[in-house]
């Protein structure tokens, strides 16, 4: 039998040591095993590359989806044109119309009157985005000419990384154009509808404010109902006005299912009738802490979905986003989403007109604003400018 020796063993490594015979014949210098090992990991990082882009795109794919569900209001906003105001003082707000079922899709449309679109106004400051976020009074899915209920500018602050979100009390006197005398606030989206409501807000209280987002009371009903309801402290002195509004939104609404009474007070889970029938509250504590209560079932509503897990965000989305009408687009929305999710950590509130700044008309109970105090305070509020 013929003695075959043993392969020289390469440079620095032990004189015993014996290649594993090549079935071609050689031993792979190093740097070939090097560059074998290297070819295998970067295929593998294409791979993970791959898988991860894949999932990017997909998780935005069914965000675009999720970004499609609010009903979409196309108004136009133009440059205002100057000249005279159309003049609405011959307009009349219209009866309620209580025809049509709530449930089963049966939702009130953002109202837009063709006199008034959105007049156009150059963002005040880059970091802060206010959006119009209010409800309407209405009686039916029909019934679409209708009182604002309530109103909140939601201000998204990049700069100091917090949401605001400051109340105007629908019994705030302003001057609406084209009217001859003043009006309540709430008067102005059923006179002239979202266009009008808006620039009557731009223009009394030096906003900026050109996107919205509008619910009915049946809507932010499912939304609550969406998070498993809120835990709310209710006040002894609220519980009769609490259950005689809970009982008017069973009969509008027809409910198969009636949200029974609260019947002691304190600190409890109220579902989502039972929690917008407690925000409604006006004969305990007047307007002002209705206005707090709407914006503490607002910031419940933040503080919920930001102390969830990221499958409960995504679920919350996908059951909620279809039950409110916007001027927003999907990019829009994408864009504002983000910058909020950013600013999620802290919440601010306020209310207009604030207290020591009004005086109430006995006549017709109208909120009179002394201006000169109240737009610097609250443009401190929102921009960082002036005294509060």
């Amino acid at each position: 039998m013929k003695k075959t020796n043993p392969v020289r063993a390469p440079q620095g490594q032990s004189p015993y040591y014996t290649a594993r015979p090549n079935p071609h014949g050689e031993v792979p210098p190093a740097r070939v095993m090097r560059r074998r090992r290297s070819g295998r990991a970067g295929r593998f990082f294409i791979r993970l590359s791959a898988a991860l882009l894949g999932l990017i795109v997909g998780f935005g794919a069914y965000t675009w989806f999720l970004l499609g569900k609010p009903l979409f209001t196309d108004i136009p906003i133009i440059r205002p044109q100057g000249g005279t105001a159309v003049p609405i003082d011959h307009y009349t707000i219209p009866i309620s119309n209580t025809d049509g079922a709530w449930g089963e899709g049966g939702r009130v449309r953002v109202y837009v009157h063709p006199d008034f679109p959105i007049e156009q106004v150059e963002r005040i400051d880059s970091k802060v985005e206010n959006i119009l976020v209010f409800g309407v009074d209405a009686r039916s899915p029909a019934d679409m000419i209708s009182r604002a209920d309530s109103l909140i500018v939601l201000s998204v602050d990049t700069r100091e990384n917090c949401i605001k979100l400051t109340s105007i009390m629908r019994d705030t006197e302003v001057d609406l154009a084209g009217r001859s005398e003043n009006e309540k606030i709430n008067a102005a989206y059923a006179l002239g509808g979202v266009g009008l409501l808006i620039n009557t807000i731009n223009q009394n209280f030096g906003l900026d404010i050109q996107g919205f987002a509008m619910f009915d009371f049946y809507s932010a009903t499912e939304l609550i109902d969406i998070v498993g309801g809120m835990e709310i402290e209710v006040q002894a002195e609220e519980i009769e006005n609490l259950n005689e509004i809970l009982d008017e939104m069973h009969a509008l609404f027809h409910s198969e299912d009636p949200a029974p009474h609260v019947t002691s007070p304190g600190a409890q889970q109220l579902n989502g009738m039972q929690t917008i029938a407690w925000s409604r509250i006006r004969k305990v504590g007047s307007d002002h802490a209705r206005t707090g209560r709407q914006r503490q079932v607002m910031m419940n509503l933040i503080g919920l979905f930001k102390e969830s897990s990221l499958p409960k965000k995504i679920t919350f989305l996908d059951e909620s986003l279809g039950h409110f009408e916007t001027n927003l687009g999907r990019s829009d929305m994408m864009r504002i989403g983000l910058d909020a999710m950013q600013s999620l950590s802290e919440m601010r509130e306020y209310k207009v007109p604030a207290d020591g700044r009004y005086q109430t008309d006995p006549e017709n109970w109208n909120m009179r604003i002394d201006w000169d105090v109240q737009l610097p305070a609250l443009h401190a509020f929102l921009w960082g400018t002036g005294e509060r």
